[in-house]
Parts: structure tokens; C-alpha cells; sequence
């Protein structure tokens, strides 16, 4: 009974949702060649090949070279 009545007497209404939207910063130091040669000499734990399907339901490779 007693929970029955401080169900009642408790608060009507949920606290509204609050959502973050993430945010990011990216500063530019210095610009990098992309070529083959430099794809060549980078470090292969920073080299990252990535598939994506175009317009045409084609594969394209992409290659990356990430720089911290």
C-alpha cells in the first residue's frame, strides 16, 4: 500500500533526454605528398587500404597514409 501511494505522489513526468553532438578539430601542420614513391617509404603500421563502392557499384581501393 505504501508503495502503491509514493508511486502516485512521485514525479509525473520523465527529465527530458539531453543529446551531445561530437565534435572534432583537425589543424593542418604541413601538407604531404601522395604518391607512389612515399607510399613506398612510409612505415606499414601508419599505411591503411580501404575498399569503397562507388556510383556504379564499382570497387575502388584507397590507399592511406595516416600522419599523427
Amino acid at each position: 500500500m505504501l508503495l502503491l501511494l509514493a508511486s502516485v505522489i512521485g514525479p509525473t513526468h520523465l527529465p527530458a533526454k539531453v543529446c551531445a553532438q561530437p565534435t572534432a578539430t583537425v589543424r593542418i601542420e604541413r601538407p604531404a605528398i601522395a604518391n607512389e614513391q612515399e607510399w613506398r617509404r612510409a612505415a606499414k603500421k601508419s599505411q591503411r587500404k580501404i575498399l569503397i563502392r562507388g556510383e556504379r557499384d564499382n570497387v575502388v581501393l584507397v590507399e592511406v597514409i595516416e600522419h599523427e
